[in-house]
Parts: C-alpha cells; structure tokens; sequence
C-alpha cells in the first residue's frame, strides 16, 4: 500500500474508535413518571414524584423547570442538582389543584454532563384535570397504568435511538473504510498487471 491509503485507513481506524467512545461515554439518563395525570377531588394539595436516573458513569447536572402552561400550579422542591454515577433522586412534585380549567404543560429535565458538556433533554407530562364541584372524583391520588408505561416507553425508546444512531455511524465507516481497501487492492492489481 501506499502512503496516502495507509493514512486515510490509519484515519478511518481512529474515527471509528472515537465514535465508539463517544457513545460509551454518551449520557446514560432517564427519568420515571414520564407522564403525571391528576384528577383531584377537592382543593387539597396532590403530592408527586420524578424520579430522575443517571445509569452513566459520569457526574451529571440536573436543570428541571415546568413549562408555563403548569408553571403556577406545581411546586418543584429540587430544580437544580447533581447527580452521581448511577445515582438516583426523587424530586417531589406538588401540585395545586384548579376548579376553573383542565390544564396541560410539561416539566423538561435538563441533564448535562459535566466532562464534555453534552446534554439531553427528557419531558414529563403534566395533566391537571379540573376538580369536580361537588368532589365526586374517585381516582383521587392514585398513580395510574398509564403513567408507569410511559415512563418504560420514554426509557427504551431513548435507547433505542442512541443505539442506531451508533450502528449506523459504524455500519458508515466500515463501509467506507472497505471500499478503500477494495480500491486500493484494485490498484495494486493493476500495477502488478502493467509491470508483468
């Protein structure tokens, strides 16, 4: 081979190990209560939870903010964190409850990883239905069905994304990477040819 193939090969070799490492080391988060419906039954204040996971091996700051649809609705006691290596936290939720209207918004979690800055986005539904006048609710407080498969559904399908994003990249290079060599020993085959 000659010089100029051999660096574009030595090249390839090392973009294929960055972005092999990039991806290892991309954020490993999820959050759970991926969507919070409330139905309340009286005025009183509805507690919740977000649970906020990183599965990474990196220290990663944590911004949580409400949109402004529920922004005056909902108490967040922990906006602002970090969150260690496979750490976990429970960030309490308070909601209050409206007569006048059905109101919809989201809070986003915000995680950024403090070595390379990367960062990533995940959202939580939030849907305070308007409490009936004469308290005849009965879903009350209770966690629903349709929270906790959400919040499997927001886990997997980010991984998901993150792991063919990754194929896809190294499936590029490789395929790159062949067509060199082909061309090269297409040349060489040629050369050998010419000289006999």
């Amino acid at each position: 081979m000659d010089n100029s193939a051999s660096k574009v090969i030595v090249i390839l070799g090392v973009l294929l190990l960055l972005a092999s490492t990039n991806f290892a080391s991309a954020l490993n988060v999820k959050i759970e209560n991926s969507r919070i419906v409330v139905s309340p039954v009286s005025q009183e204040k509805i507690y919740r939870e977000i649970i906020v996971k990183n599965m990474g091996n990196e220290i990663v700051n944590v911004n949580i903010e409400p949109s402004n649809e529920v922004k005056r609705y909902l108490d967040i006691a922990d906006k602002q964190f970090e969150l260690s290596p496979n750490g976990e936290k429970n960030v309490s939720v308070i909601i209050y409850p409206t007569n006048n209207e059905r109101v919809e918004g989201n809070v986003s979690v915000k995680f950024e990883s403090e070595s390379d800055k990367s960062s990533s986005v995940l959202f939580s539904t939030v849907i305070i239905n308007k409490a009936p006048s004469d308290g005849s609710n009965s879903e009350g407080n209770k966690f629903s069905l349709t929270e906790k498969m959400d919040s499997i559904k927001n886990f997997f399908s980010f991984k998901r994304t993150m792991i063919a994003l990754q194929l896809a990249i190294t499936a590029s290079l490789i395929g790159v990477l062949t067509a060199l060599i082909l061309k090269k020993k297409k040349l060489n085959s040629k050369k050998a040819d010419r000289s006999s």
